[in-house]
Order: C-alpha cells, then structure tokens, then sequence
C-alpha cells in the first residue's frame, strides 16, 4: 500500500471511530428532569430527539424532545408519537408566536399510559429561566392527526401560562381548577383545533356542553369550546 493510500485508511478509520464516539455520545441518556428545579432531585432517563432539526429554535422559543430511553415495546408507536410531537411543535410555535411571546418549551415522551385520565399535561415552572414541560403520554388514540391537535393544545396551555401566569402546576386544588379551567381548556381546544382541524378533538368535547349552564359551571370544560368557535365566527368579535 502506498504512502498515499495508507494516509487515507488512515484517515478513513479515524473519521469512522469519531463518528461511533459521537453516536454513542449521542445516544447516552441524560436526566430529563434536570432542567426543572421542583424535580431536580428525581431522575429520569431520556434520550434527545435529535432529527428533523430538533433541538429546534421556533418563534423565539427553544424547543426539546425527549423520550424515555428504555422501555419501549412499541417501536413504531414511539416514532409515531417523536414524527407528530416534533411537527406540531414546529407548526405551532411558528403560527403562536405571531401573536404570543412563547416561552422555551421542553417535551418528554412517556413510554407509558398515564394513570390519570389525561393522555398529555402542560406544566409551567415558577421560574422563566425553566422552560414549558409538555408530557404526552400512550393514552394519545393511535392518530397522527389528533396526536398533533393534542400537542398543539398542550403549546397553548405554555403560552396561556407565560402570558398570563395562571397557576399550572401549583396547588391543583377543585376550587382553584373550576375558577379558570373553563376559559383555558376552551381556549386551547379551539386554537388547537385550528391549526389542526383533521384531529376533530373539539367535536367531541364540545358535545358535552351544556347550554342550560354558565361558562364556569360546565361540568367538562373543555366543552366550552363551543363558545370560543361562535364568539371567533361572529362579526361582533373582531378578533
């Protein structure tokens, strides 16, 4: 072999060991949790999502995925739940930030069902330095559609909470929850449902409205998206 080629393998093998140092580095899980301050003493393995152009910089706002590193029996599930999650984060941030200041946003896909009855939750920390966690869990229906719609109302609770500071993971009392669930669950179902209306989420909620009742009194609140569709479509409401 001459000089040359022999400086070439050379070369060859050196790029081919940094690029299994860099996947390896890539694939080594870190504590997701890490990035909030209440839970910094927990740990949770996750892995980065790392394609599609994530780590993603949308609207203004720095957006993570993260995905729980083992457990995951539903491989294509998984990619489904990654594929959704990162294109309605993309959509959204881009459509939201039009109008809202949108704060960093951090996903964690969970390899699990939730034990409570939602399939995903929004959670703003205390602190503006500590991004939006948006939780989406297997509960979501086996629907690419309605997983975006499902994420997209979760970015909405983020902007709502930054926006306006209403307590989303502090002191989930029943009294407190009724005194201001009925406008933000309303609110980010239909925000949501139009950016991605194929999820067709609201028509369900909406379903269960009951007219006889106050706004604030409904016994569903998401229902009440129903109200925020005709106030949007009236000429009265400008918008």
């Amino acid at each position: 072999m001459g000089r040359f080629a022999t400086l070439f393998w050379v070369l060859g093998v050196i790029a081919t060991l940094q690029v299994c140092v860099e996947s390896v580095a890539r694939a080594t899980p870190i504590n997701c949790y890490r990035f909030w301050s209440e839970l910094s003493s927990q740990n949770l393995l996750c892995d980065e999502f790392t394609s599609s152009g994530f780590p993603a910089t949308v609207g203004g706002s720095e957006i993570r995925i993260f995905h729980y590193s083992t457990g995951w029996n539903d491989e294509l599930g998984q990619r489904q739940l990654l594929a959704a999650a990162s294109d309605a984060a993309r959509i959204a941030a881009e459509v939201f930030s039009r109008d809202f200041t949108l704060p960093k946003i951090t996903f964690i896909l969970h390899n699990e069902y939730s034990e409570a009855a939602w399939a995903s939750a929004a959670w703003l920390p205390p602190t503006s330095t500590e991004p939006c966690r948006v939780d989406l869990f297997f509960n979501i229906p086996n629907s690419r559609d309605l997983a975006m719609q499902v994420a997209a109302h979760e970015i909405f609770h983020c902007v709502q909470a930054r926006s306006i500071r209403y307590p989303m993971a502090e002191e989930f009392t029943e009294k407190k929850v009724a005194s201001w669930a009925w406008w933000v669950e309303g609110t980010a179902d239909y925000m949501s449902s139009k950016l991605f209306p194929a999820g067709a989420m609201e028509l369900g909620h909406g379903a269960a409205y009951k007219p006889q009742l106050p706004l604030y009194r409904q016994p569903n609140p998401y229902s009440t998206v129903v109200f925020w569709d005709y106030l949007a479509s009236t000429r009265q409401y400008q918008g």
